[in-house]
């Protein structure tokens, strides 16, 4: 005590750090490969925090860093971005959910892109002909060759009657609707070859991404193949060389001998089914395109029965005979989005198709997909426990 009453009062100042980690949440991430026990690639998510204050710059730091590394379980990890200056240290957090990757599949066929675009730098096709890529929608081959419903391409024609000088490359394009290549993309290349008897015709997809579950090939003295003895069609299930269940692989390829061939030039049909793992929300199965005229297909009608199945799900197409031709990808998911089934390239007969379930599904409510570059259906069903 100085004996002094008085009194004498200081306040005191300070910034308060306002944090706020924007973005940061399971719904925005996304994992470029991000499946559970495997390699997955970290987004930087230091730029999504903004960050307030008067306390000197700020050192924005994530841990794990951004970038590839492998995660046993995903599910439990969690990516903190720690703030630090001169007041305080804050930190904000996400956890990396677990990302089950599904197959998706789609509609590949060889041709020239850089014909079809008319690139001058591209010399006249060889073998006397004003172009090598006829699309299956609005070829100008004229009779005895139909218009067909699908996207594709025959390719030709080729002279056989001599060995030739060097390959042929194509493009392998997936997913070009109406024969638009800028509606589909690049996945690799389809290499022919012909040595006088020989015809090598070899599929590489080099894009990284992709790889082959199914390969078919028509090579003949037609523009198309023929259903049965008259009638033409481009399904790839009735071209006369096949390779499936390939299992994803990189390349695939073909030897035929064409010395009975009672011709001097054919045509080729290159078709794949190429596939890749996406993340279960970036699936994009089938999306529905134009294929005739402009219009959509829109009026295609898939029916199931029984329903509820127990060994075997019937699925029944009501739509014009044409229709039928076409190849249809089938994927069942379970409740929680799961693909537990897929079957590439099912055709109809007689409008049915029957399919026997995989004897691993337990009882529940499932949902069929079925889908091709035309079109794309969703139809639910019950499995009764057996």
């Amino acid at each position: 005590d100085c004996g002094n009453s008085s009194t004498e009062s200081v306040t005191y100042s300070r910034y308060v750090n306002a944090l706020v980690c924007t973005g940061i949440t399971p719904d925005t991430m996304e994992l470029d490969g991000g499946i559970c026990g495997m390699e997955i690639l970290v987004p930087d998510f230091t730029d999504d925090v903004s960050y307030t204050g008067n306390c000197g710059t700020p050192v924005i730091t994530q841990i794990p860093a951004a970038g590839s590394l492998t995660i046993l379980n995903p599910l439990g990890t969690t990516v903190r971005v720690i703030i630090e200056d001169n007041c305080s240290s804050d930190t904000c957090s996400v956890v990396i959910p677990c990302q089950n990757l599904v197959e998706e599949c789609g509609t590949s066929f060889a041709v020239n892109v850089a014909a079809l675009n008319d690139d001058p730098q591209v010399p006249d096709p060889p073998f006397g002909n004003s172009s090598m890529d006829h699309c299956f929608l609005n070829h100008e081959l004229g009779n005895p060759y139909p218009q067909f419903n699908n996207w594709g391409w025959t390719l030709g024609t080729f002279d056989i009657s001599v060995a030739w000088a060097s390959p042929m490359v194509f493009d392998l394009v997936e997913g070009a609707a109406h024969c638009d290549v800028s509606n589909g993309e690049i996945i690799g290349t389809v290499t022919v070859n012909f040595d006088g008897n020989i015809l090598s015709v070899l599929y590489e997809v080099t894009d990284g991404a992709h790889y082959l579950n199914e390969t078919h090939l028509y090579a003949g003295c037609e523009a198309f193949p023929k259903k049965g003895k008259k009638k033409y069609g481009v399904a790839p299930g009735q071209y006369p060389f096949i390779h499936g269940d390939l299992g994803g692989v990189d390349s695939d390829s073909y030897a035929i001998d064409l010395s009975e061939l009672d011709c001097r030039e054919i045509y080729i049909i290159a078709h794949a089914v190429s596939c890749e793992m996406v993340i279960p929300n970036q699936l994009r199965p089938g999306k529905p395109t134009t294929e005739t005229k402009g219009e959509p297909v829109d009026n295609l009608d898939f029916k199931l029965f029984p329903n509820p199945a127990t060994e075997y799900l019937t699925i029944k197409l009501a739509q014009e005979k044409d229709t039928m031709e076409d190849g249809y990808n089938l994927v069942i998911f379970d409740m929680f989005g799961k693909a537990v089934f897929s079957e590439q390239e099912s055709y109809f007969k007689n409008e049915y198709y029957t399919l026997k379930l995989p004897g691993n599904l337990s009882g529940g409510m499932y949902f069929m997909h079925i889908y091709n570059d035309r079109i794309s259906r969703s139809l639910p069903f019950i499995i009764l426990e057996q």
